[in-house]
């Protein structure tokens, strides 16, 4: 069985509901700062984006091994098996109603 250590990370570099950036692309680097600091990778899953402006107005961040893919191929025949690991690692970034500032939510 695997064990996992805790890694410590300053507060001031964990990601919290209401945190507030300028951009989506500022919120987006911190959590990839953070992800890098406790070990896995991220993607963006899906954006949203404005009718008209054609702006994006909220975006989901995940890890990287989200879900669990099945494969045709035995596992035994794979190099890395192991893809897709259900990581819950994800967070959701949106737009304030004035179209200013972005937030973890």
């Amino acid at each position: 069985m695997i064990q996992h250590n805790p890694i410590e990370v300053d507060e001031a570099y964990v990601p919290k509901v209401g945190m507030w950036f300028e951009s989506v692309e500022d919120a987006g680097l911190f959590y990839k700062e953070y992800a890098k600091r406790v070990g896995f990778s991220t993607k963006i899953r899906n954006s949203n984006r404005c009718k008209n402006t054609k702006e994006i107005k909220n975006q989901l961040i995940t890890c990287t091994r989200e879900g669990r893919w099945t494969s045709e191929v035995p596992s035994l025949e794979k190099m890395n098996p192991i893809r897709g690991a259900n990581c819950p690692a994800r967070i959701y970034v949106h737009i304030d109603k004035k179209g200013r500032l972005w937030c973890f939510g």
